[in-house]
């Protein structure tokens, strides 16, 4: 049992995250969309808008959401 939990904490992140730019919260992205926390939150439960739950907080790469943006999803 304790061997399969070090493999599984040993194991390398799916994605890694940029080293170079912080991570945003809701607020952060309904600033840079122009749109209420209320939309962001729904655009995310909706699976509409590329997040992560980093410890239970809601959590946005801005490269991610800058895409998103540009994709015209907005």
């Amino acid at each position: 049992m304790a061997e399969a939990r070090m493999k599984l904490l040993a194991r390398p992140a799916e994605e890694p995250m940029p080293p170079d730019e912080d991570l945003w919260d809701v607020g952060r992205v309904a600033k840079f969309l122009g749109f209420s926390r209320d939309t962001v939150y729904r655009l995310v439960e909706k699976g509409q808008i590329p997040n992560r739950r980093i410890c239970a907080r809601l959590r946005f790469l801005p490269t991610e959401v800058r895409a998103w943006a540009s994709k015209g999803k907005v």
